[in-house]
């Protein structure tokens, strides 16, 4: 981030497959909502097992709202002012968390600003673990383990007893 002194933000991963028209409508998005806005991107698939994380990848969207101020990010696809991103702490103020996405809409909504999410069917694509089904456990694991432990049922954490 120190590299870049543009005013608007932009971090996509690397595995992403923008559309020619990504860019565009992702700043045309920001400018309309501000905060933090962020696209979950069009799960591609190739092999048969890849079809598993399919489904796991759309239990996952059902258990979060999306949209304007939905308080939910997807890291593969980040849209923030530089003066937001600061306000909020950044990646930095993340930077020991698994899942760090989910941790910077915290920030986010902490620092008084709204995040958005969307899916990105016709913008943005990936292949997620294109290297096998071990990668696809071990994403699975990290991803689901963490969000797990931060469900929450009418704005209290809901935990389980041991």
């Amino acid at each position: 981030m120190a590299a870049s002194t543009a005013e608007l933000l932009v971090f996509l991963d690397a595995d992403t497959e923008p559309e020619p028209d990504c860019l565009e409508r992702l700043l045309a998005c920001h400018e309309r909502l501000g905060g933090l806005v962020s696209v979950q991107p069009y799960h591609r698939t190739e092999q048969a097992y890849e079809q598993l994380s399919v489904l796991f990848n759309l239990v996952g969207l059902m258990a979060v709202p999306l949209g304007a101020g939905c308080g939910v990010a997807f890291g593969p696809a980040l849209v923030s002012s530089r003066a937001d991103y600061e306000r909020a702490g950044g990646h930095e103020a993340v930077a020991g968390r698994v899942v760090e996405d989910w941790f910077l809409a915290h920030c986010y909504e902490q620092a008084g600003l709204p995040v958005s999410a969307f899916v990105g069917a016709g913008v943005l694509a990936y292949r997620m673990y294109p290297g096998g089904l071990a990668d696809m456990v071990v994403g699975f694991d990290k991803n689901f383990a963490t969000a797990a432990g931060e469900v929450r049922w009418k704005g209290r954490r809901f935990r389980t007893r041991r």
